[in-house]
């Protein structure tokens, strides 16, 4: 039994010992030194896995083709060994799937996120003691935080950090917060209708609490249809309670109190009016002189969860670094914009262009640096408008059952109300809010359109599919990402055939067991090598017939054709081999 399946064992342990060789050989000869010292380890590890995903394809041809070779003497091969040598072909061939389509793209992608964390380290390190220089300490904070969120252990961040802190008196970090997308008073429910909002306002207004009774009326009267009872009531409720609050400001007699109280008024005022930034800034300066104060809470956390789909803490960009995308510059068509000031054509051929120089991004959000984002006319090629923004937060949002994408572009410092950092819009045409653009496609799309910046190698299986299918409308021609998804499925496919043909080769051409001892690493060099140039010239020449067979038939046809050339080839080898 053991004799039956050595080819199947020299396989597994062909694979695992050139990985291994590959990797240690990379630590000590490396193809590009490691951009930053935290990274020594993962990079060199990541080369040599990278590698060796090149390569194993004439290693595992190698490892068939010698084996049949050497082991026979005889020309008849009994279908007991020739059964273990087609599944050790077959065993090549998902290793090889899983390794191409899986394990290549995870560590080019390592590679490509540490080599562009390096950049981003290295230039927030210039900027930090460029305005370290000029004593701009609050400036400096914030790209010595992307500096330590990088790496920490630096001895030169850590230094500066220092400083900055004793020249600040602290460096602020928020903790995380958990944003809700209905704005209602804390431990109250959505309602979800407008009679529910008029129940729980009247409760409100039985217990005193006269500001949330407002709330919970007024919402109840956005929510009514215009005209009908509800909204009657609701407006009459959210009068009465009005009154009350104006009746308590009479009442108060302690001027503390009173200018409390008009504080309390002003902010509400603004969260009425919808200007949430003002109503936070209120509601976050009262909750520091006054933290046991339950209105104060109230309302701070009211104007925090209106103020997520507004504006964003520039805090937020310091607190984690994700995978990290410079110069990215991303297509869509004017119909992708969605405002309610300016509606689109969906038929215009009008292009909107954003472009970031440098995004990090994330499952639930994405921060970036310095964007700037243009409409053009296509036919002349005139702007339209430009919006530019220091800082952007890009985030998933569902409006009307749809899945899209809201970019913010204004920045808020979570203290200090004077530190702002807004967008700056010129041009003909504004028709947007002035601090968001909203992107009718869905944020994990955005995602993989920024991930494109890296190129086609750096996707997965299921980005392909995703690209394939719908991304013509983002000015992404769909053809070349429909051959890179036939081209990955008959890539496999083939090398099977490419298996069994080395097979068929090796039992053909016998090899003495003395010579091939002898000249066992010659043998070994020279097979890999030109195997290796072999498989990358059929693999060339097979993305090139990916190319002609979709340029000249549909996806679903070009995959039958190759499917059923693929079929016949693979029973001519089969019958070719079985014969020997």
């Amino acid at each position: 039994m053991i004799k039956k399946v050595v080819p199947l064992i020299i396989v597994i342990l062909s694979a695992a010992l050139a990985a291994f060789l590959i990797i240690i050989f990379r630590f000590i000869v490396p193809v590009e030194s490691s951009p930053l010292p935290r990274y020594f380890f993962s990079w060199h590890l990541n080369q040599g896995i990278f590698e060796f995903t090149q390569l194993y394809p004439a290693i595992a041809l190698t490892a068939l083709l010698i084996p049949a070779s050497v082991l026979y003497r005889s020309d008849s091969i009994s279908f007991a060994i020739l059964k273990w040598h087609l599944i050790s072909a077959l065993f090549s061939a998902v290793l090889y799937t899983v390794l191409v389509l899986l394990v290549g793209p995870l560590s080019s992608d390592a590679l490509d996120s540490m080599r562009v964390h390096s950049i981003v380290f290295k230039r927030s390190l210039e900027q930090a003691q460029s305005f370290i220089a000029e004593k701009d300490w609050e400036s400096a904070a914030r790209p010595l935080a992307m500096c330590a969120k990088i790496w920490h252990k630096n001895e030169e961040v850590q230094v500066l950090l220092k400083e900055i802190s004793i020249r600040r008196g602290t460096v602020y970090r928020a903790p995380e917060q958990d944003y809700t997308a209905a704005v209602v008073p804390p431990g109250e429910r959505v309602p979800v209708n407008a009679a529910e909002a008029i129940r729980m306002a009247e409760e409100a207004f039985n217990k005193g609490l006269y500001f949330d009774s407002h709330w919970l009326a007024t919402l109840g009267a956005r929510i009514a249809r215009p005209g009908s009872t509800e909204s009657y009531k609701a407006t009459l409720l959210a009068s009465q309670a009005w009154n009350m609050i104006d009746s308590s400001d009479i009442s108060i007699q302690n001027q503390a109190r009173q200018e409390l109280y008009q504080q309390k008024i002003d902010g509400y005022t603004a969260l009425i009016t919808e200007d949430w930034v003002h109503a936070y800034y209120v509601f976050k300066t009262l909750s520091n002189t006054y933290p046991n104060d339950p209105d104060v809470q109230r309302f701070l956390h009211m104007s925090e969860q209106a103020l997520v789909h507004k504006a964003f803490f520039i805090d937020e960009l310091e607190q984690r670094v994700g995978d990290i995308l410079t110069g990215v510059v991303l297509s869509l068509p004017v119909s992708a914009i969605i405002t309610q000031e300016y509606p689109t054509d969906p038929s215009s051929s009008d292009r909107a262009v954003l472009y970031i120089d440098s995004l990090s991004t994330f499952s639930d959000s994405s921060f970036g640096t310095h964007a700037s984002f243009e409409v053009f006319e296509e036919d002349q090629g005139i702007s339209q408008y430009t919006v530019t923004a220091p800082y952007v937060k890009m985030m998933p949002i569902t409006l009307e059952g749809r899945a899209q994408t809201l970019v913010l572009l204004q920045a808020l410092d979570r203290f200090h109300p004077e530190q702002r950092w807004n967008p700056v819009w010129a041009g003909a045409e504004q028709p947007y809010e002035r601090s968001i653009i909203l992107f009718d496609l869905p944020y994990d799309d955005l995602l993989i359109l920024a991930k494109l910046q890296r190129g086609m190698d750096n996707l997965s299986i299921t980005d392909i599919l995703t690209v394939a299918r719908s991304f013509a409308r983002y000015g992404v021609p769909s053809k070349v990402f429909s051959a890179e998804l036939l081209y990955s499925f008959v890539d496999s496919l083939c090398f099977i055939i490419l298996s069994i043909f080395a097979l068929g080769i090796g039992f053909h051409f016998k090899v003495h067991a003395r010579v091939a001892f002898l000249l066992f690493p010659l043998l070994i060099a020279v097979s890999i090598t030109v195997l290796y140039e072999c498989i990358n010239l059929f693999r060339s020449l097979l993305n090139l017939l990916c190319m002609l067979a979709l340029n000249t038939y549909s996806f679903p046809i070009s995959c039958a054709i190759f499917g059923i050339g693929i079929v016949v080839i693979l029973l001519i080898s089969l019958f070719t081999v079985v014969k020997q």
